[in-house]
């Protein structure tokens, strides 16, 4: 899953303050997803989660991922939230 953000605010995301561009990639320990930033003129972030598939994974998979479709998105998101919301306590 690829994307962008809309411009945010450099003082909660600092950052975006340099004229630099910032990459940051963050692989999880014993989990199916990476995700990968990079911080984008405009006061953007860019980004990309992967899921990471084991030789276990059932061998149709590719050919089911074959047409990505806004489910397949959908899911992947859904995944991904629900993960992060169970990792990091929001107050």
């Amino acid at each position: 899953m690829i994307g962008t953000t809309n411009p945010l605010d450099p003082k909660k995301y600092p950052v975006l303050k340099d004229e630099r561009c910032h990459f940051t990639t963050v692989i999880g320990h014993q989990k199916a997803h990476t995700c990968l930033t990079c911080s984008l003129p405009g006061n953007r972030i860019s980004f990309i989660v992967a899921e990471q598939l084991d030789e276990n994974t059932d061998k149709g998979i590719a050919f089911r991922n074959a047409e990505w479709t806004p489910e397949s998105n959908e899911n992947m998101i859904d995944e991904v939230h629900s993960a992060l919301r169970n990792a990091i306590p929001l107050s």
